[in-house]
């Protein structure tokens, strides 16, 4: 944006009139979202968190955990990363 266009912003009364003067639909209209993506877009990826890394991480764990178990029952064990998985 230009220094007018933030100055214009920065004169609204209300929040109603800034929203409505920056075209911004507000919290519920996924600005968060493409704000956070612009700024993933800017980082470098070895400085960034990739979406969804952290499932990622949590699903190899358990793999890990019942590939690791010898005697593991997929049918009747529940496997949880509070603990160390035994079967």
């Amino acid at each position: 944006p230009s220094v007018a266009t933030l100055a214009a912003l920065a004169l609204c009364q209300s929040p109603a009139q800034l929203r409505a003067h920056a075209n911004w639909p507000g919290v519920h209209g996924g600005s968060r979202r493409d704000v956070l993506e612009a700024v993933q877009a800017l980082l470098a990826p070895d400085v960034a968190v990739p979406p969804r890394r952290l499932l990622h991480l949590v699903g190899q764990a358990v793999a890990y955990q019942t590939q690791a178990c010898l005697h593991h029952n997929t049918r009747s064990t529940l496997v949880s990363l509070m603990k160390d998985h035994r079967c």
